[in-house]
């Protein structure tokens, strides 16, 4: 017998903080899918694949072009991100959370929004004829797909190892530069979201509905390499990933046999 749907939210649902777009509507739409899932033997990562299906889907309307299409690519790009929540919602309850879940979720939950983009410049190229489309549309493509493929695949590396020095209990205040960078990225993750899928995928629907979604498509193709330029200039100036995730690991290596001498 699945609980109710407030019992739901308690378990499935994650504990900290998260933006009020996705608290208020996001996790409340897609406890409902969840609850109507776990009544099935589908897995989590069979949620995923049925989300990166639906953005296929999506980007199919979006290469057709047409106000019409337009709607239901962004609606259905929508559905394909909360999806992206009832996998990990079905995780936690189910405790079958991975490593390997985790990376197949990341992967096709940005080449969903890639394939979007891509198609969403074909769709207006073949509306206005402009050649001014196919160059935003080429900014957009290339900076999103460095951004968010490399941004957060070595994002989600990182919440791992913040996982790892959660388990070992890793005090992180002994060196000031683990903490910096520490600070520095949960910074970085929860002020830009503007640039977070869901939200993404709100704005695609609204101005879809209003017939603006090609200013919005302007909007990102310009926002987009500037947050590449911001990654960029974090990865010569401040040491970048690849040194917070060695020195995390450094710790984590330095920890476990201290642990084994206290038992």
């Amino acid at each position: 017998m699945v609980e109710s749907i407030k019992e739901l939210k308690k378990i499935c649902q994650k504990k900290e903080k998260e933006s009020l777009y996705i608290r208020y509507f996001i996790r409340s739409v897609s406890v409902y899918f969840t609850k109507i899932l776990l009544h099935t033997s589908v897995t989590p990562n069979g949620v995923t694949v049925i989300g990166f299906l639906v953005g296929v889907i999506a980007s199919i309307f979006f290469f057709s072009g047409g106000y019409m299409n337009f709607i239901l690519g962004s609606v259905l790009l929508l559905l394909a991100n909360i999806f992206d929540y009832v996998d990990g919602e079905i995780a936690r309850y189910r405790k079958s959370a991975s490593i390997t879940g985790n990376y197949l979720d990341d992967v096709l939950t940005e080449l969903v929004f890639i394939m979007a983009f891509s198609s969403l410049t074909i769709g207006l190229y073949m509306a206005s004829q402009s050649i001014i489309i196919i160059i935003l549309g080429f900014m957009l493509v290339g900076s999103a797909s460095y951004h968010k493929v490399v941004f957060y695949t070595r994002y989600s590396i990182l919440v791992n190892q913040f996982r790892e020095i959660r388990k070992t209990k890793i005090d992180t205040s002994r060196t000031m530069d683990l903490q910096v960078k520490t600070n520095s990225l949960k910074k970085m993750k929860t002020k830009n979201y503007l640039f977070h899928n869901p939200f993404i995928a709100i704005m695609f629907v609204i101005s879809s509905l209003l017939g603006l979604l090609g200013w919005v498509f302007i909007f990102y193709s310009i926002a987009f390499p500037v947050m590449l330029a911001m990654f960029i200039y974090y990865q010569t100036h401040c040491g970048g990933f690849e040194s917070f995730i060695e020195r995390t690991r450094f710790y984590i290596e330095q920890e476990k046999p201290a642990r084994r001498s206290k038992r």
